[in-house]
């Protein structure tokens, strides 16, 4: 099958006798029978298609050959009775046994009505009552969804909880729903909403949660004491990074530079011991040196006569955004449109400065991004040159 779908067929003869190879091909159980029916009946009507023609419809054949539901006759409940989710605009579909509310916090349960940016109240009822129009003023909105609130509580047959979130996503201080007050009227025995929270982080309040599991307690354990025949001297660092041979792997020039500045940073990157840091996406150093870097390498390329100043300028924007494409797609969103025209700014007097070099200099560009290695008191080096020139 997947020979004949690589093949490809330009002609309506050669593609029918590959239908009809690929359909000789289909063998399946006797769950599969019907399908396997099916798709000879497709088969034939794409081969009648076919039939005389001199070219490929393949609008036509599409048409034939959209995949169908086939039904068993069957009407299957996909219904497990498990978790039923209500939204907080939807009705109770279905009672339940227990209900856990989500976000009992200002704002919710029910939703705040917006006002309207045209109409007050006054102006809504009397439209309504002059013109017969449906109007409800937030008052009436806030009334419906406040009764579809308690139609939803009266769906629960025995127990309801009610989550309250302290802060939103922000970190923001929340208070709770200003429902809370009305609890006493549907629940009795409720003189004040307010003693009805209970507190995580209290433990009295912890055991008077039905729902919450209580983990079991444990004795505290206590970590192993450092001892002095933990630390092992005498061991080659560089030993670390070998190939299947036992043969040192080659370092990098900037490997080599943070061994020389901190043998322990060396260390900690080597073992992949480094602090995992977060950090939401923005133009960093690394980033900006990244996108110049590219920009740089498309301007000046081997083997081509060194742009003029009016080149340069005219294509420093492009290829920053095919840069900013592969390596940065967040810097081509509108926030960030004044780095970007200070970053363009910078690469095109550093590219004006960078030519005026290579013209002062008479310098032929014989490579770029070559990959250098050599060895330096039995240790193998490579790195990549960012550029090489011919004086």
């Amino acid at each position: 099958m997947l020979e004949l779908l690589r093949e490809g067929d330009e002609r309506p003869d050669t593609l029918a006798a590959a239908i009809q190879s690929f359909v000789g091909l289909l063998d399946g159980s006797e769950q599969l029978e019907s399908h396997v029916y099916h798709a000879k009946a497709t088969a034939d009507e794409l081969c009648a298609a076919l039939a005389g023609k001199t070219d490929i419809d393949w609008s036509l054949l599409r048409r034939l050959s959209n995949p169908k539901n086939i039904s068993t006759g069957e009407s299957p409940d996909f219904n497990l009775e498990g978790i039923t989710v209500w939204r907080e605009a939807h009705e109770a579909w279905r009672p339940v046994r227990f209900l856990i509310v989500l976000c009992l916090a200002s704002g919710h349960y029910p939703v705040a009505s917006a006002d309207s940016a045209v109409f007050v109240s006054d102006d809504l009822l009397a439209l309504r009552e002059n013109l017969g129009l449906s109007l409800a003023t937030p008052a009436d909105q806030m009334r419906d969804r406040r009764a579809r609130f308690k139609r939803q509580l009266a769906a629960v047959a025995d127990f309801v909880c009610f989550m309250i979130p302290r802060r939103d996503s922000s970190g923001t201080s929340q208070s709770p729903s200003e429902s809370l007050v009305f609890m006493s009227q549907l629940y009795s025995g409720i003189n004040d909403a307010a003693s009805l929270i209970l507190e995580m982080d209290v433990a009295s309040d912890r055991d008077r949660i039905r729902i919450l599991p209580h983990a079991e307690p444990e004795p505290p354990c206590l970590p192993r004491a450092i001892v002095a025949e933990d630390i092992q001297f005498g061991f080659d660092l560089l030993a670390l990074r070998t190939d299947a041979e036992g043969n040192l792997r080659p370092e990098s020039p900037s490997s080599l530079e943070t061994l020389m500045v901190s043998r322990l940073a060396w260390l900690l990157r080597r073992i992949n011991a480094e602090p995992l840091g977060w950090e939401p996406e923005r133009p960093n150093v690394m980033l900006l040196g990244t996108l110049t870097h590219q920009v740089f390498e498309e301007l000046f390329q081997v083997s081509l006569p060194i742009p003029d100043p009016q080149t340069i300028g005219s294509q420093i924007e492009p290829l920053l955004d095919s840069s900013i494409r592969t390596h940065a797609p967040f810097l081509r969103a509108a926030q960030w449109q004044v780095e970007r025209k200070h970053l363009a700014s910078s690469i095109h007097k550093a590219a004006l400065a960078w030519r005026e070099v290579l013209v002062t200099l008479k310098a032929d560009i014989l490579g770029t991004e070559e990959w250098i290695e050599g060895t330096l008191d039995g240790l193998p080096i490579h790195g990549q040159a960012d550029i090489l020139l011919g004086l």
